[in-house]
């Protein structure tokens, strides 16, 4: 499945990981990949980033936290940094934080190895950077990502910010137009106290204009972990059902 979202720091990587964990749980062999994780401090590295297109580099940088906590929450091993090909110190979108490090995005190396992942493992869940639109290369989203990798399943994640309706139903309109579902949406607690809407009038609005269900609310955890993600998402009647039909067996 391909995890993306309405926005940057709105719980993506909290779905995604106890998704993640419930297939575990489930007896899935269970792989994970976050393809590109930028604003990670260090130096740029990973195996999908091609040689300097300027003066520059380093080292590779260490495997950055959200991919780290998926394949936590996925109970699975590897090489550091496996879970994610390319990594970059910026906080931009891929294609930006890939020119200020003076690298180049190896897209075909990206896709060929979640295509090895899809036939290792049993499930596989993928988690976007940002929204769907968010470009890796110039004419190149995340959204072309996920038809490449032969459009999965996609789940929107969907902030509870101000104005997350407006974004939720925009993405899911792109999702339709490009043949991506979307699967449905789970809805994540992510603005702060009294900042944003809270959690039934937001899943109630949802329900009522966007054309995917709304398959679960995620609330502020404490404390946060794939095991209470897991855990709230299988509260949730028609996440249970998902899971299911997706994954005969899972829960």
């Amino acid at each position: 499945m391909f995890v993306t979202g309405t926005d940057t720091g709105i719980g993506k990587t909290t779905v995604a990981a106890g998704l993640a964990r419930l297939l575990s749980d489930s007896g899935y062999d269970t792989g994970v990949m976050k393809p590109f994780a930028t604003g990670c401090g260090g130096t740029a590295g990973g195996a999908a980033l091609g040689p300097p297109a300027k003066a520059g580099g380093g080292p590779p940088a260490a495997a950055p936290g959200d991919a780290a906590a998926l394949s936590a929450a996925a109970r699975t091993s590897g090489p550091p940094g496996a879970a994610c090909p390319a990594r970059l110190p910026a906080p931009a979108s891929p294609y930006s934080a890939a020119r200020i490090a003076g690298k180049r995005i190896d897209v075909p190396s990206v896709v060929g190895m979640l295509r090895v992942l899809r036939a290792k493992h049993a499930a596989l869940v993928v988690e976007g950077t940002g929204g769907l639109l968010v470009p890796i290369l110039r004419g190149y989203t995340v959204a072309d990502l996920a038809r490449d990798m032969g459009s999965p399943p996609v789940l929107v994640v969907s902030g509870n910010r101000v104005g997350s309706v407006n974004h939720a139903l925009l993405t899911c309109a792109e999702c339709g137009r490009r043949g991506l579902g979307p699967e449905g949406i789970v809805v994540s607690e992510s603005a702060g106290a009294g900042e944003g809407y809270p959690l039934p009038q937001l899943r109630e609005e949802l329900e009522e204009f966007a054309p995917a269900p709304v398959l679960g609310c995620i609330p502020r955890l404490d404390p946060p972990g794939p095991d209470a993600a897991a855990a709230a998402l299988l509260r949730e009647r028609k996440m249970r059902a998902w899971l299911k039909g997706a994954f005969p067996g899972a829960v």
